[in-house]
């Protein structure tokens, strides 16, 4: 299944026989591919508010097909734990969010996610666990329709030092937020990383 938001929106592209329940989704099953631009246009960049499920007996082409229509920009992150098993969080533009970036050419998803942590937060001695996958979301800037992929990455470190917040990229706060007040914080941010939080990152409470 493959997930991107709009927003508070959500648009799964999946296979046409998958025996799911989508709600009160607006649920489409695209057999042209050329009208699939229009469709997105009519349910995704409205004010309906809707869920949109797309269908297809091929979805990697249909998947495909929906990036095309986006301009793609790739960034890392990291879900940094330290010792006490407290999640590094900041406050961007108002939202609690995951630190992360874009990247520079010439780097790896790696260098860029352990770059960006440390910007954004000050964090230093930062250590790569392993990968946790993708989220997407899309938005539109200016007169572009832009597809951001996100690429994260599990980090831990032993750091105890001052938090510095990266100001100049919107960044107001930076925090270690225990186990337990987590998933308060996410509901404060945004849908995507919520949900990326749930289905991938595991803290060991």
């Amino acid at each position: 299944m493959y997930k991107v938001f709009n927003n508070s929106q959500k648009i799964v592209i999946d296979k046409s026989d998958t025996p799911l329940d989508f709600g009160d989704a607006a649920v489409i099953c695209i057999r042209d591919l050329s009208r699939l631009s229009e469709i997105v246009e009519s349910h995704v960049f409205t004010d309906s508010g809707l869920d949109l499920v797309l269908l297809s007996a091929e979805p990697h082409n249909l998947v495909k097909a929906f990036e095309d229509i986006f301009i793609k920009r790739i960034t890392g992150g990291g879900w940094v734990f330290d010792r006490k098993n407290r999640l590094l969080m900041i406050k961007r533009n108002g939202f609690w969010d995951i630190p992360k970036g874009h990247i520079d050419k010439g780097e790896t998803l790696e260098e860029c996610a352990l770059r960006e942590v440390e910007e954004e937060t000050g964090v230093n001695g930062l250590s790569l666990v392993k990968p946790l996958g993708i989220s997407r979301h899309i938005f539109v800037d200016g007169k572009k329709r832009v597809l951001k992929e996100n690429h994260w990455f599990q980090m831990k470190t032993a750091f105890d030092g001052d938090l510095k917040p990266q100001k100049k990229e919107g960044i107001t706060k930076v925090k270690w937020v225990k186990p337990s007040k987590i998933r308060e914080k996410l509901d404060k941010g945004w849908l995507s990383v919520r949900e990326f939080y749930d289905d991938f990152v595991k803290p060991v409470i």
